[in-house]
């Protein structure tokens, strides 16, 4: 079911939008489904390179996706620890990339490890219009 690093497309930066894997990933997040995204999200990681620079911030998706996920089971030491990374790369990444204002997401993530907010948070990607079904 999921793409290997083969099959996984190369996320074009210009292009993102259109990604259908990517946005497929960032669904699946968005519905608490922490295990699928990271995993469709491994495939876009692979294939762009695990030290290039896309490479390293989709790495920061799959650890805050990792990190929810050990939340969601109670596991907060191993979330702790996966937000840490996680954010810390996030938050090294200025403004919006692949979307994502991601300074946003760290604090929102953390919030939700930390206890400070109730519920996991989504992603609201910048320049993308839902599609009614």
């Amino acid at each position: 079911m999921y793409a290997t690093p083969e099959d996984a497309p190369a996320i074009d930066p210009e292009r993102w939008s259109s990604c259908e894997p990517y946005l497929h990933a960032i669904d699946l997040f968005n519905h608490g489904y922490f295990w699928e995204a990271h995993e469709a999200l491994e495939g876009l990681w692979r294939r762009a390179g695990r030290a290039s620079a896309m490479g390293i911030f989709l790495q920061a998706l799959i650890l805050v996706s990792a990190a929810l996920l050990k939340h969601s089971m109670g596991e907060i030491s191993g979330a702790r620890r996966l937000a840490s990374r996680g954010c810390a790369t996030l938050r090294a990444t200025p403004g919006v990339r692949l979307g994502i204002e991601v300074s946003r997401l760290a604090e929102q993530v953390a919030a939700t490890i930390d206890g400070r907010t109730p519920c996991a948070p989504a992603i609201e990607l910048v320049g993308v219009e839902l599609r009614q079904t």
